[in-house]
């Protein structure tokens, strides 16, 4: 790192599909990647690198994503989890918009409820 920080800084000699090599930054606290494990990159540098031009992107292919985030999770590729309530019926539902007039769409087009 540049001065005056200092911190062991995650990054990642990548290999591109156009015989390119570049160093990869890898985002947020830990990481899955091993020796030939396949990334998804983006732009962007990182200020206290030098010659750091690319992030790695979270939870696209091998890399995982911070399964802990609550703040900012598309930045670390987690999903929103959703928020079970009990409603007054004894019935635990999503209060999160998957139940719309008591009715359940599936995927496959079908209507229940």
């Amino acid at each position: 790192p540049k001065k005056p920080n200092s911190a062991l800084r995650k990054v990642a000699k990548v290999k591109l599909t156009n015989n390119y090599s570049v160093i990869c930054y890898i985002p947020g606290i830990g990481h899955n990647l091993q020796e030939h494990s396949i990334v998804l990159i983006r732009g962007g540098r990182v200020q206290d690198l030098p010659g750091v031009k690319y992030h790695i992107t979270r939870g696209k292919y091998d890399l995982l994503g911070i399964s802990s985030r609550k703040n900012s999770r598309s930045k670390y590729g987690n999903k929103k989890t959703p928020n079970l309530v009990e409603n007054g019926d004894g019935c635990i539902g999503c209060c999160c918009g998957t139940r719309r007039g008591g009715k359940e769409v599936l995927a496959s087009g079908s209507v229940f409820g």
